[in-house]
């Protein structure tokens, strides 16, 4: 390469990681029984990536160790790569190195040059304080019937709730425990927490202080708690009203509404589920999947195309429909904003659109449409890092994924990474940027719509 791009080292970074995070998998301590390398690269990545789609029962076939491994990986993906780097090698490196500023910006781009190494440690400070929070509190729920086995699966299930990982020490996930008020409360919350994103998570700890610059939260924070809200509230209520009867029929109407609000909360992006979404409506399970494709905001554990980028979306379009351009809260919206927002949604759908065709192709050439449907459901679930599937055929322990070939398991490792680093890296990590505009040429119309 004549350049040197960030964007290339964050893709080659997670690449290894994962690759490293599969050869531990391969250790005979770390398994219970024979496992392929693509296997062990796709727990690795889904780790890695947070999120949580597994090939193996993770609570049989790993070993401590191996799950330990597992555990680790989720936590550096939380953080991110580049985030977990720079702590590891900034003792290493000098501050004034460029290259390495620059990979850092490239994954914290809305930090400047002269906040990035104040604001990385507090992104570990609040990783750990809500992490031991939702570990204190789980365990206090899961002594009485587990008793000291409860301490590390409630540390597992913290790390992984707060990572929006979907990983769960036990065999149907979450659908036991999930009857238990106060455990499905508390991973709901770790989940919102955690997909609230860093920079969120930043600016509310500084206003309570009264130490935030402007003495109010940003544009970009206020927006992001409204969309949390709307995606929470309006799923919950229109999941309660689809499964009342349905899924969730042999509950009380308490656990209904329990069910329903962490059934809204997990899409976006954890993937642990309490109930069978086999039993679900097709309503219900279109809406968890467009929930998966939205994701959480930005700078956070989550995945997906980010809360944000929706909402530009809907704004240039109104604003396209109103003969104006896009505004909010008054202000408005930048065309590098609206430009970023519809790289984005375009080129995450070009990828699954790509994905499902190499899929149907090569995995289901004669699948029938209730098939197929499993076959959508996963690739959403991949590229939106949550972890949700409607199972396999072979084993209902495992995710669907389980069942493909070298070659689809192949292929959903590339949707996580794409998913977790985000389209728009990935595809700049091979595109060459134009920094000058040296030519300028003639305006057309094209016809649209």
């Amino acid at each position: 390469m004549k350049r040197f791009r960030p964007a290339f080292w964050i893709l080659l970074g997670y690449a290894g990681m994962a690759l490293l995070g599969g050869l531990l998998l391969m250790l005979p301590f770390a398994r219970r029984g024979p496992v392929s390398f693509v296997d062990a690269l796709f727990t690795a990545t889904s780790a890695l990536c947070v999120t949580g789609l597994i090939v193996k029962d993770t609570a049989t076939f790993w070993t401590p160790f191996g799950k330990a491994v597992i555990l680790l990986w989720i936590e550096i993906g939380a953080l991110g790569y580049m985030t977990f780097a720079a702590f590891v090698l900034g003792v290493l490196m000098s501050r004034r190195d460029l290259r390495f500023r620059s990979m850092l910006l490239e994954s914290l781009p809305t930090l400047s040059r002269h906040t990035v190494w104040e604001f990385l440690p507090r992104v570990l400070t609040y990783t750990v304080l809500f992490e031991m929070v939702g570990f204190a509190l789980l365990a206090l729920f899961l002594l009485p019937d587990r008793g000291l086995q409860a301490l590390p699966e409630a540390l597992f299930l913290s790390v992984s709730a707060f990572a929006n990982a979907g990983f769960a020490p036990y065999s149907d996930n979450l659908a036991t425990w999930g009857r238990h008020p106060g455990v499905a409360l508390v991973i709901a919350a770790l989940l919102v927490v955690g997909g609230l994103g860093f920079f969120v998570l930043d600016e509310i700890h500084l206003w309570i202080q009264r130490r935030h610059p402007t003495g109010r939260l940003s544009l970009h924070s206020r927006w992001v708690l409204r969309l949390t809200l709307a995606f929470l509230v309006v799923p919950t209520l229109l999941l309660l009203a689809m499964e009342a009867h349905r899924s969730l029929g042999d509950l009380s109407w308490g656990e209904k509404v329990v069910h329903a609000f962490f059934q809204a909360a997990t899409p976006r992006t954890a993937g642990f589920n309490t109930v069978d979404l086999t039993r679900m409506a097709p309503f219900s399970l279109t809406l968890i999947m467009a929930l998966m494709l939205i994701g959480g905001s930005p700078g956070g554990t989550a995945g997906g195309i980010k809360t944000t980028t929706v909402l530009t979306m809907v704004l240039t379009a109104v604003g396209f429909l109103r003969g104006r351009p896009p505004v909010l809260s008054r202000r408005e919206l930048s065309p590098e904003t609206v430009g970023q927002a519809t790289a984005v949604a375009t080129l995450a759908f070009l990828w699954i659109v790509l994905v499902l065709g190499l899929l149907f192709a090569v995995e289901a050439p004669h699948a029938t449409l209730e098939e197929a449907y499993r076959y959508v459901f996963e690739v959403f679930s991949a590229f939106g890092t949550v972890g949700l599937s409607l199972g396999s055929l072979q084993d209902p322990r495992v995710s669907f994924s389980a069942d493909f070939s070298v070659f689809g398991k192949s292929l959903m490792i590339l949707t996580m990474l794409v998913g977790r680093i985000g389209i728009l890296t990935v595809m700049s990590a091979f595109v060459e940027r134009e920094h000058v505009r040296r030519i300028r040429y003639l305006k057309r119309s094209l016809m649209v719509g």
